[in-house]
C-alpha cells in the first residue's frame, strides 16, 4: 500500500510521465486511475450519504462547463483541437475521452484526493498543480494562477462539503457535473 504522504505525488507521476513524457493522454489517465484503484481499501468507499444540498451545489458547479466554453478563446495560446490531437486526442479517441472524462475521472478523483486533503491542507494545492502540468501548454501564462487558485479553492469546497453532509456524494456528483461540462466545452471548441 503506498503511503498517504507519497499519494499525492502519483498524479505529478503519472502527468509528467505520460503527458509530458510521452505526450498521451490515455496513458496519463489509465495509468493515474490504475493507481488511484491500487491504493483504495474496501473502506475508502463508505460514506457516500444523500445531502439535500445535492440539488444546490450540482447547480453552481453545472455553469463550469458554460464558463469555460466562454473564456476558452480568450484563455488560450494555441487552437484547442491542435492541442488535444498533439496528445493523442482526434477522432474517435477524442469522442471517448468526453464520457470518460466526464463520468469515471471524476469519480475516481475524489475517492483519491479525499483522504489526502482530509488530512492536509497543503492537497488542495497538489490537487490544482497537477492539473497545470497538464494545463500549461494551453492555458497563457497569466491565467495559470486564476486557474490554480479556483481549482484549490474547489478542492476545499468539496472537502468541506463532504464534512458538513456527512459523505461523498454530493462532492462527486458537482464534479462529474463540473468536468461533464468543461470537457464537453473543450469539445465544442475543436
Amino acid at each position: 500500500m503506498i503511503g498517504l504522504a507519497s499519494r499525492g505525488l502519483i498524479p505529478y507521476a503519472t502527468v509528467g510521465l505520460f503527458w509530458l513524457g510521452l505526450e498521451n493522454a490515455w496513458l496519463a489517465l489509465l495509468a493515474y486511475h490504475g493507481l488511484i484503484l491500487g491504493c483504495r481499501k474496501s473502506s475508502d468507499w463508505r460514506g457516500i450519504a444523500v445531502s439535500r444540498w445535492l440539488t444546490l451545489v450540482s447547480g453552481i458547479f453545472i455553469f463550469a462547463g458554460p464558463l469555460v466554453y466562454f473564456l476558452l478563446p480568450m484563455v488560450v495560446r494555441a487552437p484547442v483541437g491542435e492541442w488535444l490531437a498533439d496528445f493523442g486526442l482526434s477522432g474517435p479517441w477524442l469522442l471517448a475521452m468526453v464520457p470518460y472524462c466526464g463520468l469515471i475521472h471524476p469519480i475516481l478523483e475524489q475517492h483519491y484526493w479525499a483522504p489526502l486533503c482530509e488530512r492536509s491542507v497543503w492537497s488542495h494545492f497538489l490537487f490544482a498543480g497537477y492539473h497545470l502540468l497538464v494545463l500549461y501548454s494551453l492555458v497563457k501564462s497569466v491565467w495559470l494562477f486564476p486557474i490554480f487558485a479556483v481549482l484549490a479553492g474547489v478542492s476545499w469546497f468539496w472537502s468541506e462539503l463532504r464534512k458538513r453532509r456527512g459523505g461523498a456524494l454530493a462532492a462527486t456528483v458537482s464534479h462529474v457535473l463540473a468536468d461533464t461540462g468543461i470537457v464537453i466545452a473543450a469539445w465544442l471548441r475543436v
